[in-house]
């Protein structure tokens, strides 16, 4: 299913830097649904570090294609996805002002990105079921400060592979040279990043872990759109060629962003002990990047944390959206359609 695609941008806050925010919003060509003030769900999507708004593509055409199989009880009339300022044509926009920054960017400026977009109005009459992977799950609970815990933004949330630590299990693992985030983290710090050639870049990825495990139409997005055409702001003497869009120093600043992810567990604690905003987890059955340990810390009942659903997906790790991204779409689809469709919704 080809999904129309429309591109839009807004200026975040002064107070989170005032970098340009990219967006595309994604809808169905054949549903009716598509005046401005139609009522029904949005589907909104935060990447993780290191990718990009459009690796959410073969989920979102598949979430619409279950709704066309008869999936009617819940009436999805679009989605958005947003980038990173420092990710994805959102880099490229904001190229010159992230090489003149001092402070790195952090998760709360990203989640400035996500609030933004909800008060923009561009998501006039709809409810909004936030959904974010990685560290575009702490981003996505970061988007909800600022709000009453009776006024939030969001329907329900979704959050897939959260890789969050617990202050305790930080200090306990920094010290372990085997720990997958200090490796990752060292691994970024002096991975390639140029190539003389999208196709150069597709081969090279193709060969290596974790990109070649994923989905081809996940990979040939990443080669698309996570990837800038040369020269940039860093590289401005190559001529020919194409680059990370997510420099190395922006993607170990984000890897080193401890205290946002300590912050969103806190809020997190918050949401699931004193609201009523329905949280749902979704983890990959491959302990590749979050452990069992890091996985009980976030679900950790004692301090709050008592999500409506956890759900485990065999056969894939951390980046399952990549990897299975029909498997991911589905499951999204079946929490929607239990969580959607309760006697207490508001749809």
């Amino acid at each position: 299913m080809k999904l129309l695609s429309t591109e839009f941008q807004l200026t975040g806050s002064r107070e989170h830097g005032g970098l340009r925010l990219s967006y595309k919003r994604y809808r169905d060509p054949c549903s009716n649904h598509s005046s401005p003030n139609t009522t029904g769900i949005a589907l909104l999507f935060m990447h993780g570090i290191g990718l990009h708004k459009e690796t959410w593509e073969p989920v979102i055409e598949r979430i619409f294609q279950r709704q066309h199989e008869g999936g009617n009880r819940v009436n999805i009339v679009e989605a958005w996805a947003m980038d990173g300022q420092n990710h994805g044509y959102g880099a490229r926009l904001n190229e010159v002002a992230l090489l003149g920054r001092t402070n790195a960017l952090t998760a709360h400026n990203v989640a400035d990105g996500l609030r933004q977009l909800v008060q923009s109005g561009l998501i006039t009459g709809k409810e909004i079921v936030a959904i974010g992977h990685s560290a575009g799950t702490t981003i996505t609970v970061l988007s909800t400060c600022g709000y009453a815990l009776d006024q939030l933004p969001y329907r329900a949330v979704l959050l897939i592979e959260p890789a969050t630590r617990t202050r305790a299990a930080m200090d306990k693992l920094k010290s372990q040279p085997n720990d997958p985030v200090q490796l990752i983290t060292a691994l970024a710090k002096t991975r390639k990043d140029t190539w003389t050639s999208r196709e150069a870049a597709y081969e090279w990825f193709s060969r290596r872990v974790p990109w070649k495990m994923w989905d081809s139409r996940s990979l040939k997005l990443f080669v698309d759109n996570a990837l800038l055409d040369l020269p940039t702001a860093t590289y401005p003497d190559h001529a020919e060629g194409v680059t990370l869009a997510a420099t190395r120093r922006e993607e170990v600043n984000g890897y080193r962003d401890n205290e946002s992810g300590i912050e969103g567990l806190q809020r997190l604690s918050e949401l699931c002990s004193q609201s009523n905003l329905p949280i749902h987890c979704i983890f990959g059955s491959r302990r590749d990047v979050v452990s069992e340990e890091t996985r009980a810390g976030i679900l950790d009942a004692n301090e709050g944390r008592t999500v409506s659903s956890v759900t485990t997906i065999e056969g894939a790790g951390h980046f399952l959206p990549q990897e299975l991204p029909n498997t991911t779409a589905d499951t999204i689809w079946r929490i929607l359609e239990t969580e959607l469709t309760k006697p207490e919704s508001r749809l």
